[in-house]
């Protein structure tokens, strides 16, 4: 994951923990925190869709949902999700 989608990704877990009404959390919890996000989303991903996609494929898609935000345009998503 590239870091402008890891930042993103630590700014939204801060605002959930404060949105929750965490007084304060350590660096240490909120990048454990990250990590078992991040790891638990990628296997379900390759879990559903590596019987489909192949690994590559899954790979990539995983690559493109982790900049989404910054992608251009959605379209490119497609063809890393359509079933040969």
């Amino acid at each position: 994951m590239n870091s402008q989608a890891t930042d993103l990704l630590e700014d939204r877990l801060i605002s959930f923990t404060q949105s929750q009404q965490f007084s304060e959390i350590e660096p240490r919890v909120l990048h454990a925190i990250k990590l078992r996000f991040i790891d638990t989303i990628e296997k379900k991903v390759i879990l559903l869709a590596k019987p489909l996609l192949g690994m590559a494929r899954c790979r990539g898609f995983l690559d493109w949902a982790w900049r989404m935000e910054e992608a251009d345009p959605i379209g490119e998503m497609f063809p890393l999700l359509a079933i040969p």
